[in-house]
């Protein structure tokens, strides 16, 4: 059996890995949350952010439903129970992730994959800042009991 916060973290690192590609300094808590619901949602916002030509938009697409089909069936398999330590569930979701960058680097600019290389950065400050401010919330609930 999986423990719950084994898939707490297994739901944070997915968020995580496909937010790379909907990840937008101006939106809002909620905008991703619809953003990640499916990968026609994600395209303007990458469309946006990066600058994207129209040719790249149709060329993107499909590495976008690939990466999502990807991190879809890990949290399946992982759900499942098929995948059980943590190593083994970062091992494949970093696998995801390069093959995605490696994928994008073949459509995009060298300044649009810095620029997609900024939202990366931007996403894991915001994650640890939602991180530090979870764990100051949970001690600050602790010293009240």
């Amino acid at each position: 059996m999986i423990g719950r916060k084994m898939k707490n973290i297994l739901a944070n690192l997915l968020s995580v890995f496909f937010m790379l590609i909907v990840v937008s300094c101006a939106s809002t808590k909620n905008e991703h949350g619809d953003m990640l619901k499916t990968p026609d949602l994600a395209i303007p916002h990458l469309t946006e952010r990066l600058n994207l030509t129209l040719q790249q938009e149709r060329d993107i697409h499909p590495i976008i439903e690939g990466n999502h089909a990807m991190l879809k069936s890990l949290r399946s398999r992982y759900d499942e129970g098929k995948i059980t330590s943590r190593k083994a569930l970062n091992r494949q979701l970093k696998s995801i992730k390069e093959n995605t960058t490696l994928r994008l680097s073949k459509v995009l600019t060298d300044e649009q994959m810095d620029e997609y290389q900024k939202m990366w950065d931007e996403l894991y400050q915001k994650r640890a800042e939602h991180k530090k401010r979870v764990k100051a919330e949970a001690e600050e609930a602790h010293d009240d009991h």
